[in-house]
């Protein structure tokens, strides 16, 4: 919701740990020399198809997160079936391997139908120290530090370090983590070929890193606990309940209820000190900022009163013709109002119009124009609704998102003394037109 809805992205990502799993299960058959069963290739190549029919930035998102691990896989093949256990062989194929990730990065990036995904470009909005820190917490697209999540990932990758199997968990946060410094921090010459391929957004890059810091953290979060009940009870003691005690069981769901509402807990102030946003606290802020129709950014109480009345002066075969990045893309959900603009962003849409183009730049020329004139009759458009009129985007009118006044230039210059249109309502910075040439025809 950061950067406005990505749904095809967030449902693909969701299908990345399913494909993570998969692959990596195909790689212990082939470490482990053992026969590969065909449904977990079928099943891999169904996930990763998957991945690629719903987003084409989810494959790379996938890719990021394994090819550390296909380079140890590699690896450990030279290693122990060409070379009798010599790192030498294992190294240099090592090597070769990262040398075609990176071809493959680059053919890629200068395939033609990706080339208006790879070449946008959004210019960068913290310092790189800063980011630094920001990924170090956690802290990718909040302004809340996770600081228990940071403290169980530095347990996890310790432990990750000291075991070679796990070290390319390590490799992969690190490689995302300065993917999201670069898109987030930078606007160095290469940030296109390192982050073009999720539009150089940081809200993109930031998931591929949360992905491979879970694995991690909840390493962590086990060795904690087994060292605590260890020291609490015995020994002896370890994760896997091989010690069916009661008291030992009650302890560790204790302490994972303690967790869990640490981790979850929402934002709370202390009293004459300090106003303290928890993660949780933070998601819950941002959706009901972005999602929240009474929210005063997008749509207050007295737009929706003047909503409820334009519903009841129009009727539901009429089009209106609105601005919806001042809020009245809400209209059609809420009071049923027949808008034309039902969603925002209608600008960067590749297939929008040449009559909604004609509308966004030169509706309130209509006296003069008999073309346009003509096809909001066909439309049946014959009501102007603009919320926020002249279109100033300040704290009271926020506009939605990626708003820009000069795309709307023919709605915004709309005034009550512009031919062709007649004021039927008004209230404060509100107003209601109709089309004479098409209410009057």
């Amino acid at each position: 919701a950061y950067s406005g809805p990505l749904y095809p992205y967030l449902v693909g990502m969701i299908c990345v740990p399913a494909a993570l799993s998969l692959l990596l299960e195909i790689g212990s058959c082939i470490t482990g020399k053992t026969v590969l069963p065909i449904r977990f290739l079928f099943t891999a190549l169904l996930v990763i198809f998957a991945c690629v029919s719903i987003h084409a930035s989810v494959i790379f998102s996938l890719g990021v997160l394994i090819a550390p691990y296909l380079v140890y896989l590699v690896y450990r093949l030279g290693r122990d079936r060409l070379s009798s256990h010599l790192d030498s062989m294992g190294l240099c194929l090592a090597v070769v391997s990262i040398l075609l990730i990176a071809a493959v990065w680059l053919i890629c990036f200068k395939l033609p139908f990706l080339s208006s995904t790879v070449n946008f470009f959004w210019p960068k909005v913290s310092t790189v120290h800063q980011g630094i820190i920001d990924v170090l917490t956690l802290a990718f697209m909040t302004d809340s530090a996770q600081v228990l999540l940071s403290i169980f990932m530095l347990f996890g990758a310790v432990d990750a370090i000291r075991s070679k199997e796990n070290r390319w968990l390590i490799v992969s946060f690190c490689f995302s983590g300065f993917l999201f410094i670069v898109s987030h921090c930078t606007d160095l010459p290469i940030k296109n070929v390192l982050t073009g391929f999720w539009y150089t957004d940081w809200g993109r890059i930031a998931p591929i890193a949360v992905i491979a810091a879970i694995p991690i953290a909840t390493h962590g979060l086990s060795i904690l606990i087994t060292r605590l009940a260890s020291h609490c009870f015995h020994p002896g003691f370890e994760i896997g309940f091989r010690n069916q005690v009661s008291t030992n069981i009650c302890w560790l769901l204790g302490v994972n209820c303690i967790i869990a509402l640490i981790l979850f807990y929402p934002s709370f102030s202390l009293k004459g000190c300090a106003d303290i946003t928890t993660g949780f606290g933070y998601v819950d802020s941002l959706a009901r900022d972005t999602f929240d129709s009474s929210k005063i950014n997008f749509l207050d109480s007295a737009e929706q009163n003047f909503l409820k009345t334009v519903a009841q002066i129009t009727s539901g075969n009429d089009i209106i013709i609105n601005l919806p990045d001042d809020g009245s893309f809400f209209a059609y959900g809420l009071y049923g109002l027949n808008t034309y603009y039902k969603g925002t962003q209608v600008q960067f849409a590749d297939n929008e119009s040449e009559t909604s183009k004609e509308i966004r730049y030169g509706l309130n020329d209509i006296a003069n124009n008999l073309d346009l004139q003509e096809r909001l009759r066909k439309l049946n458009a014959r009501y102007i609704l603009l919320l926020d009129e002249g279109g100033a985007r300040d704290e009271e009118h926020p506009f939605y998102l990626y708003y820009d006044p000069t795309d709307w230039s023919g709605l915004l210059s709309i005034k009550e003394d512009t031919p062709g249109f007649t004021l039927l309502l008004s209230e404060g910075d509100m107003r209601l037109y109709q089309i004479d040439s098409v209410a009057y025809e």
